[in-house]
């Protein structure tokens, strides 16, 4: 989509977002376990099952610091959430196939990242704490039924522009 056109997507960036008050009371908001890192995707899950739309923008803009460097070269805590919301996610909205297919290839990439770069600790806790979900990511477990991903799909791979979306 071109910059300057409003669509609607699957995601949105959270330096610039506005809600609905009801989605948000509806739906509960953020989800408190996703202290750092996929937050916005989870919500995003949340408002797509919900019934909700993303309609993207391009007039909210907001600016953020470069941090230097890349996050994956340094050991930080920051790759043990990475990871670990990723399987999250999985373990909330896809099926176990669906979740496989999305997991396998982010796990060997993380553990051949954390091996060159030092943080193989955090790389163990991540799929850890990531495969054996906390009870309260588990309780959440409802993955996308086949039409819903169907309707994802259509609208992150067209962006569907905005009035012509149903």
């Amino acid at each position: 989509q071109a910059q300057d056109d409003f669509f609607f997507t699957t995601y949105f960036p959270e330096g610039a977002a506005l809600f609905r008050a009801s989605a948000l009371e509806t739906l509960g908001g953020y989800d408190e376990m996703f202290f750092h890192q996929f937050e916005s995707l989870d919500l995003a899950f949340k408002l797509f099952k919900g019934g909700w739309s993303i309609l993207y923008c391009p007039s909210l803009i907001s600016i953020e610091l470069v941090v230097s460097g890349h996050l994956s070269r340094r050991p930080s805590p920051s790759n043990y959430y990475y990871l670990r919301n990723r399987l999250w996610l999985a373990w909330k909205y896809y099926t176990v196939p669906r979740a496989l297919i999305y997991s396998i290839p982010r796990i060997a990439v993380a553990g051949v990242r954390s091996a060159r770069f030092g943080w193989f600790r955090y790389f163990l806790t991540g799929v850890r704490d990531g495969i054996f979900a906390p009870a309260a990511i588990r309780e959440q477990r409802r993955p996308l039924r086949p039409e819903e991903w169907t309707e994802h799909r259509r609208v992150e791979g067209t962006g569907v522009t905005w009035p012509d979306a149903a």
